[in-house]
């Protein structure tokens, strides 16, 4: 192995955080799409759930490997 990182909990709440903002701006954008409602409804429990249980739970590992 070359290299590893582990995600900063900054990492992944900019990972998270940005892919909800992304989500809501398209529902924003589409508010006649018919899966409008069904997408801000799965949106809005992710984010509530990334909040209270993954925040301690998810993240990042990027590993640099070589064969030998």
């Amino acid at each position: 192995m070359l290299a590893t990182h582990a995600s900063t909990r900054a990492e992944w709440d900019d990972y998270e955080h940005g892919y909800a903002e992304a989500m809501r701006a398209w529902l924003d954008a589409h508010p006649d799409d018919p899966d409008a409602p069904a997408f801000r409804m799965r949106c809005e429990s992710w984010a509530a759930a990334y909040a209270r249980w993954g925040r301690e739970t998810l993240g990042f590992v990027t590993l640099v490997l070589a064969r030998t």
